[in-house]
């Protein structure tokens, strides 16, 4: 019974692990597609943030300001 504890304990770190650093790889590659100008592909980018976890402010901040500042109507 332990060792089942252990693994899952185990299972669930690791799934924490790649779950933030899911999350980071699209916040980076959406600010990555903002610099270069693609700011479709950066909302996309955004969206999954948000699909997986719908509360991030950094996805809602960053999308925003763009389409802000290009004085656009798109809001996420």
């Amino acid at each position: 019974m332990l060792e089942r504890k252990i693994k899952t304990s185990v299972f669930i770190k690791y799934f924490e692990r790649v779950f933030i650093e899911t999350l980071q790889g699209y916040l980076r590659e959406g600010k990555c597609q903002l610099a270069l100008g693609e700011a479709q592909a950066a909302t996309c980018s955004f969206r999954k943030v948000l699909d997986l976890d719908p509360d991030n402010a950094t996805a809602k901040t960053d999308v925003r300001a763009h389409w802000a500042q290009r004085n656009s109507p798109f809001f996420v």
